[in-house]
């Protein structure tokens, strides 16, 4: 939005603009109160206004069918709203309220209008206390009925934020949430105006009790003074900010601050601290007075508390009990043997495998292929693979595509760059494509579970390269992210859905996808997923799919709990293993070991990298321990001139895309990362 208009008009100002003749203002009384001060603001209203003010009535235009507080309406509701207050395209509107502080829930009109797309509107400095004071005349009465005008509305969405948004952001920390309420509805110690809400605050949020940017006189501070309680208060107002409060009406007086600071892009928690406390678990209420201000027999309306949420991820999931007589069938072996594989004699079999180092354990085991052709994908399949310049399988591939394609559960262990990826996703393809179209409802046919996000995005990447040109939709579901466009992406259906256990858990504990229609699974990086605690996770989600699927479980490592994971989840598989059982690295890997004293090591380090980036195209990177390391390194790096970035845990999803993508363009050639990078990505040119 511009910042043309005003955000703050003064009485004086306003006074001669309705004089003018010609005027174009639309003056709305926006005045609402919390419900404990038992005040009606429309009878307030009729006792006495600014001539030739509307009454803008916050309960009624909002969503009528939430169960919380003016929520904001769909935009055809409140393109009507505002064209029975006689609002046109053109109009100036001024709002103000009756608040003793100056400004309450004026800003909030302010905000609905500039988020519904009117940028003309300003909020009167001061409010009605200051027209009074500078002696302005009052009416009483109804307002004036107006004709209706053509307004129309369009929803700013990237001004709202929902619920799923902040969940996401606790994590993420991709914007800056500001609290408005008083201190101590911040902090928990004081009482929440309403029943069945405590006090507390939302994980990471930052308090600035909207009094503190009005003046004793309720006047707005100047900008410059504004400036200094966001800085203060530890907000950078050069970075996203959302702002938040019980209902979502004075964090529009805090959005209004900020944008007289020349932050004009804030956005709004539209369901506040009322939603939040009502949907979030339970550790994420925080608040210094636990259960303090709770009624001792529940509510003291009579109904019921709050529903919270407990537990442990996947509670919620029963295990589902399948009859398979009444299941619809489905094909799975999609294999031709192709003529010259059929002449390979056992001879030729074990020769291959021996040169490729291919272990086979079970039963009933394809003969390996040696080319893509013999494989016998589809042509839209061999079209890509002939543009990515592939000129034969990798001993995984070699193996694994007839297997898969037979529609065998296997278990490939191989070290990490040997192509697992396609020897998964190409079958996935051809079994997708002969299983039914998906319908209204329906979740995704193969489900592919990663341990990490970085994981998941690469998969999903191939995916998509692979299904487009038959038509496969696919989507990455990760933790980390907002939850709307991967809600959308399943809600319109996906084929193929690539996902962290924790965010698809949350996503079929909440109805937003199912399992029924998948036929197979893979578990990518198993081992990985263990160690990483999913195996709870793992096993809510396997029990919603259906037994008789296709199971593909790949990892670098076959310790003992994942031999156990196989057991359980596998049905007579086959077990491919490449190269040795103990080794999960690349053997095309020279590694050399230095063994030094512990204050040799950052020269040492530096030795190396000047050796290494003596060559222009060379990338490098660096593991460390901990996320400490890691920043103090790259910091000092940076600082001796070193083109270095990192990632680690606590970076915010965006951020780590954008070092990975600078990376791999070779932008910033040196990355520095915990073993958040150590498996799975592919990178080229490492050295």
């Amino acid at each position: 939005m511009s910042l043309q208009t005003k955000a703050l008009v003064s009485v004086r100002w306003l006074t001669e603009t309705l004089r003018a003749p010609g005027s174009n203002v639309r003056v709305l009384d926006a005045s609402w109160f919390l419900p404990k001060l038992r005040r009606n603001a429309k009878s307030e209203f009729r006792a006495r206004h600014i001539p030739r003010a509307s009454f803008f009535d916050l309960d009624r235009c909002s969503d009528r069918s939430s169960p919380l507080d003016h929520m904001l309406p769909p935009a055809p509701v409140f393109a009507e709203f505002a064209s029975r207050l006689g609002v046109c395209p053109d109009s100036h509107v001024v709002v103000y309220d009756r608040s003793e502080h100056g400004a309450f829930s004026s800003p909030r009109a302010w905000w609905m209008f500039r988020v519904f797309g009117h940028a003309s509107v300003s909020v009167l400095d001061g409010g009605l206390e200051a027209w009074i004071r500078e002696g302005q005349p009052v009416e009483e009465g109804k307002a004036l009925k107006h004709e209706p005008t053509e307004f129309t509305a369009k929803l700013n969405r990237a001004w709202v934020k929902t619920y799923e948004d902040i969940v996401d952001n606790v994590e993420s920390k991709t914007f800056q949430v500001v609290d408005a309420r008083p201190a101590g509805r911040f902090r928990g110690t004081d009482p929440e105006p309403r029943d069945n809400t405590e006090p507390g605050h939302i994980p990471g949020s930052i308090n600035i009790p909207f009094t503190s940017f009005l003046a004793s006189s309720g006047l707005f501070l100047p900008p410059d003074q504004l400036k200094a309680i966001f800085q203060k208060a530890g907000v950078d107002l050069q970075k996203p900010l959302c702002v938040t409060c019980g209902s979502a009406v004075t964090a529009c007086l805090t959005a209004l601050a900020a944008y007289q600071c020349g932050h004009d892009e804030v956005s709004v928690y539209d369901g506040g601290w009322m939603e939040w406390y009502t949907r979030a678990a339970p550790e994420d209420v925080i608040s210094e007075g636990r259960g303090k201000h709770r009624p001792r027999f529940g509510s003291s309306r009579g109904g019921p508390p709050p529903p919270k949420k407990f537990g442990n991820p996947g509670d919620r999931l029963r295990k589902k009990k399948w009859d398979l007589d009444e299941l619809p069938k489905f094909e799975k072996n999609f294999y031709n043997e192709h003529l010259e594989v059929q002449r390979m004699t056992q001879y030729d079999v074990e020769d291959f495998r021996r040169k490729k180092e291919i272990t086979v354990r079970g039963s009933g085991c394809p003969k390996p292929v040696t080319n893509f052709h013999q494989a016998q994908f589809p042509q839209y399949v061999m079209d890509v693979l002939l543009h990515q310049n592939f000129k034969e399988p990798t001993a995984i591939q070699a193996q694994g595509f007839p297997l898969a394609l037979s529609g065998r559960d296997m278990v490939g262990i191989a070290q990490t760059g040997s192509g697992k990826t396609l020897a998964y996703l190409l079958p996935a393809i051809v079994h997708i494509n002969h299983q039914p179209y998906l319908e209204r409802g329906d979740g995704p046919i193969c489900l592919v579970l990663a341990p990490t996000r970085e994981l998941a995005q690469q998969v999903q990447q191939v995916a998509y390269d692979y299904g487009k040109s038959s038509r496969i939709k696919s989507t990455c579901v990760y933790g980390g992210a907002p939850k709307g466009p991967q809600i959308r992406d399943l809600e319109r259906g996906v084929e193929i859905c690539i996902a962290t256990p924790g965010r698809l858990i949350d996503f079929l504990e909440a109805g937003k996808t199912n399992l029924r229609r998948c036929t197979y699974l893979v578990l990518d990086e198993a081992d990985r997923m263990l160690d990483m605690g999913f195996e709870p996770q793992i096993r809510k989600i396997v029990d919603q799919i259906r037994p008789d699927r296709q199971t593909l479980m790949w990892s670098a490592t076959w310790p003992k709990e994942v031999r156990q994971l196989a057991e359980d989840f596998l049905r007579e598989y086959v077990q491919i293993n490449i190269g040795a059982l103990e080794l999960s690295a690349n053997h095309n890997i020279l590694q050399i070991v230095d063994v030094c004293m512990e204050n040799e090591k950052d020269n040492k380090l530096i030795q190396l990298m000047e050796e290494i980036m003596a060559e222009k195209e060379n990338k490098t990177i660096i593991f460390v321990e901990t996320k400490k390391r890691c920043d103090e390194l790259t910091r000092r790096m940076r600082r001796d001139g070193w083109p270095a970035m990192c990632i680690h845990g606590d970076k915010s999803q965006p951020e780590r895309d954008w070092v990975l993508t600078e990376f791999r363009s070779g932008k910033a050639p040196i990355l520095i990362a915990t073993d958040v990078a150590s498996r799975g990505l592919g990178f080229f040119e490492l050295h």
